[in-house]
């Protein structure tokens, strides 16, 4: 098993994330009574199936990380330590930036995240909403489109710099699927997207160690064509996928 740059993906279920999020302005096209559309979340169909496809956070229907992929990401974060603006260890003044990469949904959410005060955490920890309205996965797995741009500006904003970036939390989405990519073709489309989007990271924040990946909320209340039911809930193999093929070797 090999990581690149010595870092680890894990996904990480929305189950796991503050579900205290910023009250919406209500959508009155929206039929709020869809509470279902049928589908089992993914940590729930274990070793079932979605049109032929096993469910499970990881391998073999599994909802626990892989013993080595786990003891990996153990070992790496072990070596999280303070950096300077230059990529150096400093303990006294140093910073450990944990960063968002994703779209809208994913910076409301982030948001309600930071807002929640943890007395464990380090006081050289700091969280940055890195996540940018409208920017969908088939513009940020673009390297040259302006969402890195505006990112490194959201880091000076903050007095930091891209050497001290050590973990991410990503959560991306195609926002249009065409009708004739149906699944699995939707989601192996993401998958890409979402490993050219780590691969990018990496290349720009050369100290990053771990990244949590998400998939998409429940969609079946949307009242667009931006991401709804059945791609939301298929994204979810997307990043199942992306990470099974870093435990059987793909950097």
């Amino acid at each position: 098993m090999k990581y690149l740059h010595k870092i680890v993906l894990i996904f990480l279920a929305f189950s796991l994330l503050p579900l205290t999020i910023p009250r919406p302005t209500p959508t009155f096209a929206s039929n709020c009574g869809v509470t279902t559309v049928g589908f089992t979340p993914l940590n729930d169909l274990g070793t079932g199936s979605h049109l032929g496809s096993q469910g499970g956070l990881y391998p073999n229907g599994s909802n626990e990380k892989p013993a080595a992929h786990a003891q990996a990401g153990l070992d790496i974060a072990q070596n999280i330590q303070p950096l300077n603006g230059t990529g150096q260890v400093d303990e006294m003044n140093g910073r450990i930036i944990l960063l968002s990469i994703g779209m809208s949904n994913a910076s409301q959410e982030f948001l309600a995240f930071m807002s929640l005060d943890d007395p464990l955490r380090a006081g050289s920890v700091e969280i940055i909403n890195g996540a940018q309205g409208g920017k969908s996965s088939e513009f940020v797995s673009d390297p040259n489109d302006e969402f890195w741009t505006v990112l490194d500006q959201r880091l000076a904003t903050n007095g930091v710099t891209a050497q001290q970036v050590q973990v991410l939390w990503i959560k991306e989405v195609r926002a249009k699927v065409q009708p004739d990519e149906v699944f699995p073709q939707d989601a192996l489309i993401l998958q890409n997207q979402l490993r050219d989007i780590v691969q990018i990271a990496q290349a720009n924040f050369p100290n990053l160690k771990i990244a949590y990946l998400s998939s998409r909320i429940y969609a079946g209340y949307a009242s667009t064509d931006l991401s709804p039911e059945p791609e939301a809930y298929q994204s979810g193999f997307a990043v199942k996928w992306l990470i099974e093929a870093q435990i059987d070797g793909d950097p």
